[in-house]
């Protein structure tokens, strides 16, 4: 059995992302959205969000900071992670992720892309679709589930399934 996600970040108003990965990923089981989605987010009923620091307007309000989710005996932390200090980012995240039971976390607010292997937690950040930032390509992540082990990827702009021709349509 495969189970896949498909997670973004730090939309900005550029949402129109989230369709696109809705009809490219039709199968997928969870989406999810780690913050600055700067958008009302009943407008995107597939998608599972956690609030950002740009998110803090009404009906953004509404979002959690962090969320848990669970696919297939996987337990998933969702933040933005503008609330920890970038210092001491990995450790924060790994001692949020021990606490609560889960073995992925997935966080935004950098728009830089990473995968690593922390103390056996999978730390993931999709950085972002539409505000690369470091020198780092337009990206989101795609996780894969099989047979209780994460199979994470990240997904560059040249290898979308989608073709965008703006940021705002």
């Amino acid at each position: 059995m495969q189970s896949e996600i498909i997670v973004v970040s730090d939309t900005h108003r550029f949402n129109g992302y989230l369709t696109d990965l809705e009809k490219a990923y039709p199968q997928a089981d969870l989406y999810l959205h780690l913050g600055d989605l700067q958008d009302d987010p009943s407008r995107f009923p597939k998608w599972k969000f956690v609030r950002g620091n740009t998110d803090d307007f009404f009906p953004g309000q509404l979002m959690p900071s962090m969320r848990v989710v669970e696919k297939d005996g996987i337990r998933i932390l969702m933040t933005h992670s503008h609330k920890f200090s970038q210092s001491s980012l990995k450790e924060e995240l790994v001692r949020l992720a021990q606490e609560n039971s889960c073995s992925v976390v997935l966080y935004g607010h950098t728009h830089v892309p990473a995968i690593k292997n922390e103390q056996g937690i999978w730390m993931i950040n999709p950085g972002s679709p539409s505000i690369p930032r470091n020198q780092s390509q337009p990206s989101y992540a795609r996780i894969l589930i099989e047979d209780g082990e994460v199979k994470p990827e990240l997904i560059r702009q040249e290898k979308w399934p989608f073709k965008r021709i703006s940021r705002t349509e």
